[in-house]
């Protein structure tokens, strides 16, 4: 082999090594960036179960609620007859008394 032909292997060898070491690089920040995709995933099936568990308690919550303002109206519109009543039955012996 000439001494230009061993610079030219030499040189091919630094070129193949080159190369190599940059598809290693690459290859490691692919898989880093697919690892963190998955993460990325698993984290919005997690707030997705969340979400979907808030919005079954929140809607729970809202049933109840309005189970509770239904009772108050009806306590209310009795108070208010019986208030009603008793402020008639007043007005009457009011007069009575004249």
């Amino acid at each position: 082999m000439t001494y230009n032909e061993v610079i030219d292997v030499k040189l091919l060898q630094r070129i193949e090594n080159a190369q190599r070491s940059r598809l290693l690089q690459g290859t490691a920040s692919l898989n880093r960036a697919s690892d963190s995709v998955v993460r990325s995933h698993q984290v919005a099936a997690e707030t997705d179960q969340v979400a979907d568990e808030i919005v079954s308690e929140l809607g729970t919550q809202r049933e109840s609620l309005l189970r509770t303002q239904d009772r108050v109206f009806v306590d209310v519109d009795y108070y208010d007859i019986i208030h009603f009543q008793h402020l008639v039955h007043l007005h009457v012996f009011a007069v009575v008394d004249f």
